[in-house]
């Protein structure tokens, strides 16, 4: 029973840091276990946020944090709220590196910046400052065109000229290219 409750909180954990929803079967993969033994642990997972804030959303082989029902107006109320604040040095930075490289990988800004970004570039669509695209199995990100209105541009090259640190960041991506 302990070796169970290990597994749940690792599930928990995994779900959590997750930027798009996790499946079962990689759940049963990445643990080794049987696909039953990975469902017992996640209905009990999914039974114990059911009354929560948050909650674990199963839709057929995919699990997913989500905001509950109950809270979906105070939770809209406070990302309007945030909106409304300045964008965080951390926001910044990921702008500028989707501005100057885009368009660029959620891995290969992640590289650049050290630490999951997934968050801050969710704000950043939120905002419509960055659009994702998908080609192929690969989603990439770039400014929009709310981007280029806000600051008052035509386009790209109308960004002031940081060539040095442009051709810095490509050196340092092109080293871990393999991992984006």
């Amino acid at each position: 029973m302990e070796e169970i409750e290990k597994i749940k909180k690792q599930i928990e954990a995994i779900i959590f840091i997750s930027s798009s929803p996790i499946t079962i079967q990689d759940l049963v993969k990445f643990f080794n276990l049987e696909e039953n033994i990975i469902n017992e642990v996640v209905d009990k997972l999914i039974e114990d946020y059911s009354q929560r804030g948050i909650i674990i959303l199963r839709k057929d082989d995919s699990l997913q944090f989500v905001t509950s029902n109950q809270v979906s107006e105070t939770v809209e109320r406070f990302m309007k709220f945030q909106l409304e604040k300045d964008l965080t040095p951390a926001a910044l930075e990921t702008l500028a590196i989707v501005a100057y490289l885009g368009p660029i990988t959620r891995a290969q800004i992640e590289i650049l910046r050290g630490v999951n970004s997934s968050y801050i570039l969710r704000e950043l669509m939120i905002r419509g400052y960055v659009e994702r695209k998908q080609e192929g199995h690969n989603f990439y990100y770039d400014i929009s065109l709310e981007f280029l209105k806000f600051f008052g541009i035509q386009n790209k090259e109308e960004l002031p000229n940081f060539l040095q640190t442009k051709e810095k960041l490509s050196e340092i991506l092109s080293k871990y290219s393999h991992y984006a």
